[in-house]
C-alpha cells in the first residue's frame, strides 16, 4: 500500500530542494533579501510583524506558565516588537525612535519602493489637471516629479 506523504515530508523535501536550488538561508545577505522581497511585491515590516505575533503568542505560554523566557526567544521578541507598540522604559522608547529613523533612512535609499508603496495621491502625478493649481504649484510639482524619476533612473539610467 502506497502511503501518502505527511505535511511535513512534503515540507522538508521542499526544503531540500529550495536549499539545493538557492542555497541555505545563512548564504543570502540581509541587502538582497530585502531586495528580493521588495521585487516579490512583499513587505518587510508585515513579515516582521507576523513573525512578531507567533513569536509572542510563544512567549504568551511562558509567562503564563510563569515561566522565563528562552534567551532567543527574548531577544527575538525585543528585537522584533513593533514600534507602533507602546513603550515599557526609556531605554526602549530610544532604541524604538533609533528603529523608526534607520527605516526611514532606508526607505530614502530606495525611492522606487517609496513610489511603489506609496498610493497614488501622494505622488506628484496625482495633482496633474487639478483646477485649484497655480502656475507656480504645477511647476513646482513638474520638478519633484523629474527629480524623482532622475533619482529612481540612478547613474545607470543617464
Amino acid at each position: 500500500m502506497n502511503k501518502k506523504p505527511s505535511i511535513e515530508d512534503r515540507r522538508s523535501r521542499l526544503n531540500k530542494l529550495s536549499e539545493a536550488v538557492f542555497g541555505g538561508p545563512e548564504e543570502i545577505s540581509r541587502e538582497e533579501a530585502r531586495e528580493l522581497l521588495r521585487s516579490a511585491g512583499i513587505d518587510e515590516g508585515t513579515i516582521v510583524d507576523a513573525v512578531y505575533a507567533r513569536l509572542y503568542k510563544q512567549a504568551q505560554e511562558y509567562w503564563t506558565a510563569q515561566k522565563p523566557l528562552p534567551p532567543l526567544l527574548k531577544k527575538a521578541i525585543e528585537d522584533l516588537r513593533p514600534s507602533t507598540a507602546s513603550s515599557r522604559n526609556e531605554k526602549e522608547m530610544a532604541m524604538q525612535a533609533k528603529a523608526r529613523i534607520e527605516r526611514a533612512v532606508e526607505q530614502s535609499r530606495h525611492p522606487h519602493a517609496w513610489m511603489q508603496s506609496t498610493t497614488p495621491e501622494f505622488r506628484p502625478s496625482a495633482y496633474r489637471g487639478k483646477k485649484k493649481l497655480s502656475k507656480k504649484d504645477e511647476s513646482a510639482l513638474d520638478e519633484i516629479a523629474k527629480r524623482l524619476n532622475d533619482k529612481l533612473k540612478g547613474p545607470q539610467g543617464s
